[in-house]
């Protein structure tokens, strides 16, 4: 296996599991979001973020864990037999 290979994997985990957990902290924002707010230190009783935030969100975080699917299940190149 490659060093770019490895790398691909690897930068491609990092970023299926923090996709992952962006997805779960968005759909919970999106489920609950005077919940979410409370969670926001600095303005505990603010206005909650809006559905249309918490969405983009969300759309953010599943390109995040699209691109890492991408990044760590692609089949390895074959080298060329150009001559």
């Amino acid at each position: 296996m490659s060093a770019a290979k490895i790398v691909g994997v690897v930068c491609g985990l990092v970023l299926l599991v923090g996709g992952f957990l962006g997805v779960a902290v968005s759909l919970f924002a999106i489920f609950d979001p005077a919940g979410t707010q409370m969670a926001d230190d600095a303005s505990p009783f603010g206005p909650p973020p809006s559905l249309l935030s918490s969405v983009a969100i969300l759309v953010f975080y599943l390109g995040a864990c699209a691109i890492g699917f991408f990044l760590t299940w692609r089949s390895p190149r074959k080298p060329s037999m150009s001559a």
